[in-house]
């Protein structure tokens, strides 16, 4: 299959200011805890869109738009900022790229990480994150088996237009649920939140059958409580939202959390 890596900036004046803005401010001196935080507050108020990295599914290309986001996008977006010094669009490509893809390169449509315990998996063995769900308080395995994108095929233009991907992706599926994953149920949010750090991961688990996780946003710590920061589908722009608890409180369907860590560790981007 032909590698086709390519990325569309919709707002290059934005990337412009933020890589100026950064600068100026000597952001990258900072930790990437507070790296996270101030790149993912730019994003504030910016419009929900989503289905935004599959217009093309004839083609699978590394897709980077800075004026709408959904929640996968502004996690990928803020985390990758924060990890590209030089601000430009082909570094922001690369690291993007790095961290969306199973091993970090461009290979068709199921080169692309779908399901979320696959993101943290595989960013994890190529250490940009660690995932710290199973040390947290309360942890417990993680049973819940992906198959949503093989029993649901048409919902997926890519799949739909192209059958001959389902073999490889039930492939795909039945390698995730082999392998151990952790995750803190909501019984036990009350402690583990104790542990959260700016910048760290969060993700949703629970809801229709076949999905790991329905949601992902950020973690900020404001006066000692970790606020949950999302692109949220009901307000529709990037919200910096209630505590993590409160927010689960409401949230249907979610049976608990899993969490990665940023790491500070770039060996990978070139």
């Amino acid at each position: 299959m032909i590698t086709i890596v390519a990325v569309l900036l919709l707002n290059p004046v934005s990337l412009d200011e933020l890589a100026k803005s950064s600068k100026q401010e000597q952001i990258f001196k900072q930790p990437i805890s507070t790296r996270i935080e101030y790149f993912a507050r730019k994003f504030l108020g910016t419009p929900y869109v989503g289905a935004t990295l599959d217009q093309r599914p004839e083609r699978e290309q590394c897709t980077v738009l800075l004026d709408g986001l959904d929640c996968v996008t502004f996690m990928e977006t803020a985390l990758n900022l924060a990890r590209t010094p030089n601000l430009d669009s082909e570094s922001l490509k690369r690291s993007v790229t790095y961290t969306r893809y199973w091993g970090g390169k461009v290979n068709g449509y199921l080169s692309r990480l779908h399901y979320t315990s696959d993101w943290f998996f595989d960013n994890t063995r190529k250490r940009v994150v660690k995932d710290i769900s199973k040390d947290l308080p309360g942890a417990e395995l993680f049973n819940k088996k992906v198959s949503f994108m093989s029993s649901n095929p048409n919902t997926y233009p890519a799949i739909k237009s192209n059958p001959d991907l389902m073999p490889a992706l039930i492939q795909m599926e039945t390698k995730s649920n082999a392998r151990e994953k952790w995750f803190v149920p909501l019984s036990a949010l009350k402690e583990a939140e104790r542990r959260l750090k700016t910048g760290d991961i969060i993700a949703l688990c629970g809801g229709p059958v076949g999905i790991d996780c329905t949601h992902v946003g950020l973690i900020i710590v404001k006066d000692n409580v970790p606020h949950f920061v999302h692109a949220s589908s009901t307000k529709k722009q990037v919200v910096f939202d209630r505590p993590l608890s409160k927010y689960l409180d409401g949230a249907k369907n979610t049976i608990g959390i899993m969490v990665a860590r940023p790491l500070e560790n770039l060996k990978g981007i070139k």
